[in-house]
């Protein structure tokens, strides 16, 4: 299988339509997100934010819903087969896929928190022809996940925060 071409929208991460779907065609399940994360982590950082990823932020050790090794060795190589470079793989692989990002503001004022949820579930959707996903081209890619309506954050918080 050869990578996926870079998205574009990483060269206008204002261009949220196209960041949503892209998002909804390749979702991730939990600590497999790893193409979702090295998105995520690219983007902010576009934006101007300070962003960590992996072991420097968040410790899985013990967490209950852990996949097996073998699902995460294969959410590894598929990112890789998806174009994510691979020193980003290394951080985010083994179910590390945790970003955290900051905004340092030119005001004084309240530290404001977002937390979002990258995951999807594992839910199949529908390939009908008149399935909006599917008529525009952006159903999942990932057979037995989907990211179902109201299950993501809404992007573009990040951007008008600055």
């Amino acid at each position: 299988m050869s990578p996926t071409p870079r998205p574009s929208y990483l060269d206008d991460v204002d261009d949220v339509v196209a960041v949503r779907r892209d998002l909804h065609a390749h979702p991730e399940l939990g600590f497999t997100e790893i193409r979702t994360a090295a998105l995520v982590l690219t983007a902010l950082e576009r934006l101007g934010w300070t962003a960590r990823c992996g072991r420097d932020v968040f410790d899985i050790t013990g967490l209950p819903g852990l996949p097996d090794a073998q699902v995460l060795d294969a959410a590894e190589q598929r990112a890789l087969e998806e174009g994510v470079p691979s020193p980003l793989v290394q951080q985010l692989r083994g179910g590390n896929t945790a970003v955290v990002a900051e905004l340092t503001g030119n005001r004084p004022g309240p530290t404001v928190a977002l937390r979002c949820d990258m995951d999807a579930l594992p839910i199949l959707k529908s390939i009908q022809d008149d399935h909006r996903p599917t008529r525009l081209g952006f159903s999942s890619r990932h057979p037995g996940a989907s990211t179902p309506a109201g299950t993501t954050q809404r992007p573009g918080a990040e951007g008008e925060l600055q």
